[in-house]
């Protein structure tokens, strides 16, 4: 029995498991992305963040905090993703000023395994 409470600690733990409401997920433990397709790039987003950062989420970076508050955001993280969905992944749908900020080679491989 131990085993099995085991095993599923670790489900709950490694899987992306979405909350109620929300159309995806993303763990930054195990990397993995559940999404439905209207809100995989969001997740995709997430993940690029966590990944691109070297160990820290671009999204956690001065620079990055110190932009969106320069245009009246408050929510790091959630912008970095809401911004990246809201440019379709693209670079050139993002505006100029953010897209330093994202690492465009690296997003158009994650996205491969969500379009």
């Amino acid at each position: 029995m131990k085993t099995l409470y085991f095993f599923l600690l670790i489900a709950l733990l490694f899987l992306p498991l979405p909350l109620p409401g929300h159309n995806g997920e993303y763990n930054t433990w195990s990397n993995l992305i559940y999404c439905e397709p209207a809100a995989c790039i969001h997740e995709v987003g997430h993940k690029l963040d966590d990944l691109a950062g070297f160990g820290l989420a671009v999204s956690s970076s001065p620079e990055w905090r110190s932009m969106i508050d320069d245009l009246g955001g408050d929510d790091y993280i959630e912008t970095y993703a809401r911004m990246f969905a809201f440019a379709e992944g693209k670079q050139e749908n993002m505006p100029v000023l953010l897209r330093p900020f994202y690492d465009w080679e690296l997003a158009q491989e994650l996205l491969k395994d969500y379009q």
